[in-house]
């Protein structure tokens, strides 16, 4: 059984990787953009190819 202190302390850990969370991507949204665009035109050049197998 969980006790009241441990829910409290993984509740303030979860609320804190949020906050951090929130923060990194206010820092890094247009490089995180762009790391997206370009795995989905990789994805999507590789998908034109013909395989033999």
């Amino acid at each position: 059984m969980k006790t009241s202190t441990e829910v409290e302390i993984v509740w303030e850990i979860w609320h804190l990787i949020s906050r951090l969370n929130d923060l990194i991507w206010d820092l890094y949204e247009n490089e995180f953009m762009y790391i997206l665009e370009k795995n989905e035109y990789m994805k999507a050049d590789s998908s034109d190819e013909d395989f033999p197998f």
